[in-house]
């Protein structure tokens, strides 16, 4: 995932072939790191010191921290430093799977069985150490509450009582029943990969709901950090975790302020005066002039992020060439131009142009008012109908929304808008209604997990993501899109490309679900002084403060 300039995103799975050795999972696309036993897990010391307070200001506002749930980039960034998970990503590789909560992994021959290693001594927040008990109760958890995380191991898992076997306290075995090379990546997630203190989640379950009213304000991790303080709309105060299985040489901010600023211009400010160290999502104009100032590092790269409208399958936009019609209105160009200046590239389909099975020669919309006008009159969509279009309130979807609306007037259409805040926005966008109750277009962000684009476009096409089960938020349906996606879930790497070039040939041309607008690039402004910062293409919209020092 999820979303993304504002929202979030993704959040989704990953698959494999059958009998594959780690040779075979390099072609796959999934380096795996050796890893070792040893507790350390690569960790370097070096002189201590405390490098004080790390301020982060950001346009979005975190609101729900449960694993299995969460699905927002300002909640992701709050998750992400509070829990760890089994693997990690290896710094900027997208492939690479290093030691994290397991130390070592194993696996059968056809990979249908994995077990991992727990590091020992591992304490949550709450004081308890981890155990296997954990790992087993927070992976089924997420699998059986059936919250916007669910789907994620529930690709890998269809009984986690079962099939997540506890061996002793720390080994935690996986039976999956079919080869499964690729769920070694799941478990670097994030976002869902998190593990919860079981103990304390279960001392908070209300109704059978597995927790989620707590630990979506509440964190049960073992991460570096800690939540000390929340005010909801305006400010969490992490603190350093001193038990934390890391350990604390070296330098590393003992306190994170994270401040929620919907203004650009003032976290601009903010970030020239020096009373903030971190921000991104700026306005281009304010991203080029701070490329000039020598107090500031301006960061710019691509991530695995694709910006969209989607198209609600109902009234007006219920024919395929009613949205072809309504791809071929909006001004792509424009679009860019007026809003990232040079940050972003075009999008062209659901799959991101860094990601397994892209496909680089897959037909592009280009703008052209005549033939969209041609094409609503062919779908019966008459001269004078309204559309009606919501959006959250960021300048990206504001720009989006004009340009649309002023395409469609010029051939006689026209197109209501309804801008809101992002938590009155992501109710609407995943709340599961009919169809024809939905607004016609709707914005959205989303990325994905892994290196896959199965686990990038399930939550987006298929119609088992429909309303709060994904993020299909226009209620997209066509039958060969959903045979393909269930014959990518176990494929090998030349099926995945096969099955999504026509994929991307049906939701890119013949039968679009979304306006694909642009891929934005993630440019990140940091004062000068802040040094440690590792990209990843998949970490997108978050960051790692315990590798952050001043």
């Amino acid at each position: 995932m999820g979303s993304h300039a504002g929202e979030r995103s993704g959040t989704w799975a990953i698959r494999r072939p059958s009998r594959v050795t780690v040779a075979v999972l390099a072609v796959l696309g999934l380096t795996i790191v050796p890893a070792v036993g040893s507790s350390q897990s690569g960790m370097v010391a070096h002189a201590a010191g405390d490098a004080g307070t790390l301020s982060m200001v950001a346009d979005y506002d975190p609101a729900d921290i449960d694993p299995a749930a969460d699905q927002l980039a300002g909640s992701n960034n709050i998750q992400r430093n509070v829990y760890d998970q089994l693997t990690s990503l290896k710094g900027s590789a997208i492939n690479d799977v290093v030691p994290s909560l397991a130390t070592r992994w194993t696996s059968n021959a056809n990979k249908s069985t994995w077990t991992f290693y727990l590091r020992q001594g591992v304490k949550f927040h709450t004081g308890h150490e981890l155990t296997a008990d954990d790992v087993k109760f927070s992976i089924g958890r997420t699998i059986k509450a059936g919250l916007a995380g669910s789907f994620l191991y529930s690709r890998f898992i269809t009984n986690p009582d079962k099939q997540i076997k506890v061996i002793n306290k720390y080994t935690v075995e996986f039976d999956l029943g079919s080869p499964q090379p690729l769920f070694l990546a799941s478990t670097d997630n994030e976002y869902v990969g998190a593990i919860v203190d079981s103990i304390e989640v279960k001392k908070h379950i209300v109704k059978n709901d597995y927790g989620h009213a707590w630990l979506a304000n509440n964190d049960a991790g073992t991460g570096p950090y800690t939540i000390k303080s929340w005010q909801h709309g305006t400010q969490v105060t992490l603190v350093k975790f001193p038990q934390y299985w890391g350990g604390w040489s070296g330098k590393h901010f003992s306190k994170v302020i994270f401040q929620t600023i919907p203004e650009g211009s003032t976290r601009r400010q903010m970030l020239e005066r020096g009373t903030a160290d971190l921000t991104f999502n700026l306005n281009p104009q304010d991203n080029a002039a701070l490329s000039k100032e020598a107090t500031v590092n301006v960061d710019t790269r691509y991530t695995t992020e694709v910006q969209y409208m989607f198209m609600t399958e109902a009234g007006p936009l219920a024919s395929p060439l009613a949205r072809q019609a309504m791809s071929y209105a909006f001004n792509y160009n424009a679009y860019l131009q007026a809003a990232y200046k040079g940050f972003a590239r075009r999008a062209y389909g659901p799959i991101p142009s860094v990601l397994l099975g892209y496909d680089p020669n897959m037909f592009h919309y280009q703008t052209d008012l005549n033939k969209a006008k041609q094409l609503f009159a062919q779908a019966g969509v008459a001269p004078g109908t309204t559309f009606t279009l919501v959006h959250a309130n960021f300048f990206n979807y504001n720009i989006a929304a004009g340009i649309l609306q002023a395409q469609l007037a010029q051939i006689g259409y026209v197109l209501k808008t309804t801008s809101l805040d992002e938590a009155a926005y992501n109710n609407i966008y995943y709340k599961t209604e009919p169809a024809k109750q939905h607004p016609n277009l709707l914005t959205f962000s989303w990325w994905p997990d892994f290196n896959d684009p199965y686990d990038m476009a399930l939550p987006l096409i298929s119609s088992k993501s429909w309303g709060s089960a994904g993020a299909n938020a226009g209620y997209y349906k066509n039958a060969t899109v959903d045979k393909l996606m269930s014959a990518s879930a176990n494929a090998d790497k030349q099926t995945l490309i096969r099955n999504f070039k026509t994929i991307q040939d049906i939701t890119g041309r013949q039968d679009p679900p979304a306006l694909w607008l642009g891929e934005p690039a993630q440019v990140s402004i940091f004062r000068k002084d802040i040094k440690g910062y590792t990209f990843n293409p998949l970490e997108v919209q978050t960051y790692g403060f315990y590798s952050l020092y001043r």
